[in-house]
């Protein structure tokens, strides 16, 4: 009996389909190499220095720097370097405004990473200094003030 290429392709399908089926749960299963939870990785002054480094790390955000500048600069009457003032928009800042979707989003995330820096560091048990984790708890609560407050400065409560 002669088999055509169409016959030939629908017999490889289900033979892929069942060796698909029965060969993969160990090769699904995960074991993450990369991942540090971040309740077991605030042990030593290190180890907090760099998660409050990476709360630190969200004021490098572009979006943050250029939209802090640009938001400023819009609410005088000077002009922006493409000649729009603050009244061609009517003062309206919403958050779906031009690049504005993207400085909105970027100071929450300043204010989650603060947020979680704070959850862990004060419902852990710590390996250093309570005065050195007090100041860097400062440093965080002050960070997520500064996005709060700069976030409520531009798009009001």
């Amino acid at each position: 009996m002669k088999t055509n290429r169409f016959e030939k392709a629908i017999l490889l399908i289900v033979i892929i389909m069942l060796f698909g089926t029965f060969g993969c749960e160990d090769f699904l299963q995960e074991d993450p190499r990369n991942f540090i939870n971040p309740s077991d990785f605030y042990h030593t002054e290190s180890d907090a220095d760099a998660g409050l480094v990476g709360v630190y790390g969200a004021l490098t955000n572009n979006f943050v720097n250029r939209g802090i500048h640009v938001l400023n600069h819009h609410q005088s009457e000077e002009t922006w370097p493409w000649s729009l003032t603050a009244a061609d928009v009517g003062y309206n800042y919403t958050p779906d405004y031009g690049f504005m979707n993207r400085v909105w989003p970027a100071l929450y995330e300043g204010v989650k990473r603060a947020n979680n820096f704070i959850g862990v560091l004060e419902n852990k048990n710590v390996d250093f200094d309570e005065a050195v984790k007090n100041r860097m708890l400062g440093e965080a609560k002050f960070l997520r003030a500064f996005f709060y407050s700069t976030i409520v400065q531009f798009w009001g409560n």
